[in-house]
């Protein structure tokens, strides 16, 4: 359904920001799963104030 790389990285990120559902998630050490759980917070604030370039392209160095 979705056609490109930025549209399936921006549904996956959604999913976790929204839904708390990461792909693997039970497979994840403890550690890891820490830094999904904060990467998820991010992406739930970047959706919160409408960030579309990070939420799309990620963060840029």
């Amino acid at each position: 359904m979705l056609g490109n790389t930025e549209e399936v990285a921006l549904f996956d990120r959604t999913q976790c920001a929204v839904y708390g559902h990461y792909r693997s998630a039970n497979l994840l050490t403890e550690a890891k799963r820490q830094r999904a759980e904060a990467a998820a917070r991010q992406v739930l604030q970047d959706l919160q104030r409408q960030d579309w370039p990070r939420l799309v392209y990620g963060p840029q160095p």
